[in-house]
């Protein structure tokens, strides 16, 4: 199974607080704030590095954040791990007797198919499984060079990409790119 580190979330009582916090210690950040209803947050990715980091802000007294910041204060909450095929790592996991959270993947952030493997299955860290969303992409400028910290690209053939997470550009894509499910 082909995995990499997609982002790290932390818990926040207010996500505007967190932003100011954190733009502090990352000098200037640009952030896109999204409800995820599945999941009862709110959440913005923060481009870092390789990775991002994720603020998740509870919706409800009764979503899964705010019980953690109530039995645990806000910080670290979990880390999430891209894989090929959600659904299919669901089911591996099942078989090798680890606790998935959901047998079935749930809608995320930014497009995602998630789910979480339980804390006592991965030696006390909650993690979580999560599908990007693919979209075939040409870029209409020659002379762009996509900005790694904005995007997570893959080569796939001449001129033409694999982006996820396409909304945190900058730039607006109807004027740098044809987009086209794969």
């Amino acid at each position: 199974m082909n995995m990499k580190i997609d982002h790290i979330g932390i818990a926040v009582k207010n996500l505007q607080d967190a932003l100011t916090q954190y733009e502090k210690i990352l000098d200037k950040i640009e952030v896109q704030i999204e409800e995820v209803p599945s999941e009862k947050v709110r959440v913005t990715m923060i481009p870092f590095g390789e990775t991002r980091i994720e603020f998740l802000e509870p919706l409800s007294d009764d979503s899964a954040i705010a019980k953690f910041i109530a039995e645990r204060g806000e910080g670290v909450h979990h880390i999430a791990l891209a894989v090929e095929d959600v659904k299919g790592s669901i089911g591996r996991l099942a078989e090798a007797g680890l606790r998935v959270l959901y047998p079935e993947p749930r809608p995320g952030s930014h497009g995602k198919m998630i789910t979480f493997v339980h804390p006592r299955s991965a030696k006390g860290v909650l993690l979580e499984l999560c599908q990007l969303p693919r979209y075939s992409v040409r870029c209409t400028h020659l002379c762009c060079r996509w900005n790694s910290q904005q995007h997570l690209l893959q080569r796939s053939s001449h001129e033409i990409y694999q982006i996820y997470d396409f909304d945190v550009c900058s730039y607006p894509l109807s004027s740098k790119v044809e987009l086209g499910d794969t």
